[in-house]
């Protein structure tokens, strides 16, 4: 089963898909409209689980990012703000390790997401 059928599972058909064109790194987003609540819509990466990401020096994780927005007609926004976190997780391939984590370095220090 790979992430798409697995969310597919909970949330339903996916609405949506977009894909990253100016990069090769295979990142693309869908969304699930009201899901998993009217006027809720879910969004969600898929192709960042193809890259090991550090937790430790010792431990690697594989992640995708789960993201819910009111539907409010501003998809594209999102989805360009989550290829964003995307590419900067992926500049220093380390995982996100809760809902408080900064940036990767050069990005500013303490900014939250």
């Amino acid at each position: 089963m790979n992430i798409i059928e697995h969310a597919e599972l909970f949330l339903g058909k996916v609405s949506q898909g977009w894909k990253e064109r100016l990069a090769f790194s295979g990142l693309q987003v869908v969304c699930f409209k009201n899901n998993p609540f009217e006027s809720v819509d879910t969004f969600l990466t898929v192709g960042l689980s193809y890259h090991e990401l550090e937790v430790s020096n010792v431990k690697k994780v594989r992640q995708e990012l789960l993201f819910h927005l009111s539907s409010t007609g501003k998809a594209e926004i999102v989805v360009l703000f989550l290829l964003f976190i995307c590419d900067l997780i992926l500049k220093d391939h380390r995982a996100l390790l809760g809902a408080g984590n900064t940036l990767p370095n050069g990005y500013g220090s303490k900014a939250w997401i």
